[in-house]
């Protein structure tokens, strides 16, 4: 029975791409049924742990919909096929066209971060701190970066970042103690419980 779903969303799948190739637009019906299609369609490939097919499927729908969850997917994807070079081209399509996808930022930091991509890194958390949407886990990634490089600077910059916007985390401060020596930073926790 699941064969024949597969196999029936996949011949949907194409007869709606060879007609949408066919017109010179995208109507935002077919935009819709597209991405409908495709996102179960890879899904279900994805199920049954045929990644490629799901790829493929999901790399055909993406020029045809502006919907982010099929790029979302691609990166998903490619993290799980350990493509990275591939997701990060991704999350930086995916980021120019959608700025306000948070997930496509933090997932940048995760990718880059693994294949010791500091400056990919680097920008993405920048991204992060710019708007405003860094969180205590965040910090503490970067405080851990921070105490392997013995860099008590940037922890001392991660500290004012946090006590400025009233960030108060035992191991965010149990860290920031640790790297700098400074006390303080334990005693602070004693006045936010």
């Amino acid at each position: 029975m699941k064969t024949k779903q597969y196999l029936f969303l996949s011949v949907l799948l194409s007869l709606v791409l060879s007609f949408v190739s066919c017109t010179s637009t995208v109507k935002n019906e077919d935009e819709k049924k597209i991405t409908d299609i495709a996102l179960e369609l890879s899904a279900n490939y994805a199920r049954k742990g045929e990644y490629e097919k799901a790829l493929t499927v999901l790399e055909s729908a993406e020029p045809l919909s502006s919907d982010i969850r099929i790029r979302q997917n691609i990166i998903l994807i490619y993290k799980h096929l350990e493509q990275y070079d591939k997701a990060i081209d991704t999350i930086n399509r995916l980021y120019e066209n959608s700025p306000q996808s948070v997930y496509s930022i933090r997932d940048a930091i995760e990718i880059a971060e693994k294949i010791s991509d500091t400056n990919t890194a680097r920008k993405y958390y920048q991204i992060l701190f710019d708007r405003d949407l860094v969180n205590v886990n965040d910090l503490i990634g970067l405080l851990q970066k921070a105490k392997e490089n013995n860099d008590t600077a940037t922890a001392e910059k991660i500290a004012n970042y946090a006590i400025k916007r009233s960030i108060y985390n035992k191991e965010l401060f149990t860290l920031l103690g640790e790297i700098t020596g400074n006390d303080a930073y334990s005693e602070v926790l004693k006045y936010y419980k």
